[in-house]
């Protein structure tokens, strides 16, 4: 409603009951007014738009100098203010030649990976944090770790390669066995002292800073 000066016409207006759920198809504008003291859950798919992933795109490309490179293009005489639509079919070609090559792929597998991994709100930072040492202790004493549901962790694999993205960039220089745990973490498992004992503990305490993930205390 903060969105929309006006919301439309009103397709259906309805009152719903203790568990009642109502789909809302995509591209519907909608609001809700509680009637009374109650709690109403919003349940909402993120699928990228296209504008997203060229923004996105553009700026992995930069670090390609491959593509600095200027282009070749058909040499015909032309009026000196004209653009023949001959170059711009050529550019276009060329475009979708990179586009559909594997550097094509790895730049629109990683475009992809960072858009849908951004957060969408900021993460709640707790006004406390655990030192390593208490964090230890407290997985020692039963306590599980697993993803924290704020942020966004997710993973991407070609052939035997694996990328790790956190909130909308790229996990760089990590081991194998830390990639293990992060992968298990991103597949929602709750991890336990033993799962995590091969990490490096303020490696698993700046996972807990940057908020990838939380401590569930055992009862």
């Amino acid at each position: 409603i903060r969105l929309f000066d006006d919301m439309g016409e009103i397709i259906f207006d309805e009152i719903l009951e203790a568990g009642d759920v109502l789909y809302v198809p995509p591209k519907l504008s909608h609001f809700g007014v509680a009637q009374d003291d109650c709690l109403t859950f919003s349940f909402g798919c993120r699928r990228p738009n296209l504008m997203q992933i060229i923004d996105s795109m553009a700026d992995i490309a930069t670090n390609d100098s491959d593509l600095f490179v200027p282009m070749l293009l058909p040499q015909a005489l032309q009026a000196s203010g004209e653009l023949q639509a001959d170059s711009i079919g050529a550019i276009k070609k060329q475009l979708l030649q990179m586009l559909q090559s594997e550097r094509g792929d790895d730049i629109i597998r990683q475009t992809v990976s960072e858009v849908v991994s951004k957060r969408q709100y900021d993460a709640l930072v707790p006004e406390e944090t655990l030192e390593t040492d208490e964090l230890m202790q407290a997985l020692s004493d039963g306590a599980t770790l697993q993803a924290d549901y704020s942020n966004r962790l997710l993973y991407s694999q070609n052939d035997n390669d694996i990328t790790l993205y956190a909130n909308g960039q790229r996990l760089d220089g990590i081991d194998k066995t830390t990639a293990a745990i992060l992968i298990r973490l991103a597949n929602g498992e709750h991890l336990r002292y033993q799962d995590v004992a091969d990490v490096d503990p303020d490696e698993l305490s700046e996972w807990l800073e940057n908020g990838w993930v939380w401590l569930d205390y055992s009862e």
